[in-house]
């Protein structure tokens, strides 16, 4: 195989009911978590094994909610714990869940942390932990006005209570179609649909305690259109957005973060001419990218290369099936990402991909980031 050629190892159907919005993360080493919205509208968190051969099977589901709950979204925080948020009924929760060392007993932990009246396109990152507190971040579309928040949490390591820190409203005309990526211990960056067709990328500070959120610079890099964002890290100073642009085509760009974390553009690549729904990207190492979104009802995967100077260009492109909703990418190891996406009569699916990656590559340094939609 010639290097970053893609193989399907498995796909395995985890839901023969229903699973619009199938989310997969790897929990631990042999154990993926996903969140969906599943048969009745409830909000479903399930756990898969997956063995050496990246065979799959189901091991444990529960219902998280019930009574047409949404949006469901995940962020792992230890080998037994992981935190998930939907919307339910006009208002938005976060709620632990906790799990064995066999990915089984799923069980609702602490309190159902009620944050906002509307939630969706939400998105997670740790940052920081300590002895009792996991800190985490959260960008969504937000409040009765659709607009753009950034909130602040911690959870209690002995009740595994979830409190509000910090919040602010970053977009007052659209939050949708927000993404956001880690660029160290203390900033992030943040994509959005600003409404009228304007598309954004935001830089912001966040302390250690989350007790502080301050923006830091704002860059306007579209005007037609910006829908499905999906952002991803490349390197310290570099990250990639995948978007729907104008006339609903598929675009991908390049942008510099300086060490005062402004923004530029440096490239855009026109790679969809007809449609590009629901985006996911992942870096397979600091000079390629793997993008997931779907044309109509049918689910692409792609991979790009990036140059020396952080020009994109297309290296290949396959479709991995049916795709009636929206698709997820994340990775599993150093050479195996999955995707989550809701197929035939809208049941949901994961499939497995090996992606043949160089001998010479620094893989302890490589970043994965699978992101909204």
């Amino acid at each position: 195989m010639a290097n970053y050629d893609i193989t399907l190892e498995n796909t395995l159907e985890i839901d023969t009911n229903y699973g619009i919005g199938v989310n997969p993360r790897k929990w631990k080493n042999g154990i993926i978590s996903v969140g969906y919205r599943s048969v009745n509208n409830d909000a479903a968190f399930q756990t898969i094994s997956y063995n050496s051969n990246y065979e799959m099977a189901n091991i444990d589901h529960l219902v998280i909610e019930t009574n047409y709950a949404m949006y469901v979204r995940q962020l792992v925080l230890d080998n037994t714990h992981a935190i998930f948020t939907y919307r339910q009924s006009g208002s938005a929760y976060l709620q632990v869940i906790s799990c064995n060392s066999n990915g089984d007993s799923l069980t609702k932990l602490g309190n159902k942390l009620r944050f906002d009246y509307y939630e969706n396109t939400a998105e997670f990152y740790i940052i920081n932990e300590t002895s009792s507190y996991i800190y985490f971040i959260m960008v969504f579309t937000g409040s009765s006005d659709y607009d753009g928040y950034l909130q602040t949490f911690k959870v209690d390591r002995n009740t595994w209570a979830i409190s509000s820190i910090d919040k602010i409203e970053y977009d007052t005309d659209s939050g949708w179609d927000c993404s956001m990526a880690q660029i160290d211990s203390t900033h992030y960056i943040v994509s959005n649909n600003g409404g009228s067709g304007k598309g954004y990328i935001r830089t912001f500070f966040v302390n250690a305690d989350g007790s502080n959120i301050t923006k830091i610079d704002e860059l306007q890099h579209e005007s037609t259109n910006c829908q499905h964002t999906a952002l991803c890290k490349i390197d310290d100073a570099h990250f990639v957005l995948a978007y729907k642009g104008a006339n609903d085509d598929g675009y991908i760009k390049m942008f510099s973060i300086d060490s005062s974390y402004e923004i530029n553009q440096i490239d855009s690549l026109e790679h969809d001419t007809v449609e590009a729904q629901n985006n996911s990207i992942i870096a397979l190492d600091s000079k390629h990218v793997a993008l997931v979104y779907k044309q109509s009802s049918t689910g692409y995967l792609k991979i790009f290369s990036i140059s020396s100077n952080y020009g994109i260009n297309q290296l290949s492109s396959t479709s991995f099936g049916t795709s009636n909703s929206s698709q997820i990418i994340s990775k599993l190891d150093n050479d195996h990402f999955v995707i989550g996406y809701t197929g035939s009569s809208d049941d949901a699916y994961l499939k497995i991909y090996y992606v043949e990656m160089p001998d010479n590559e620094e893989r302890n340094n490589v970043l994965f980031y699978a992101m909204n939609f």
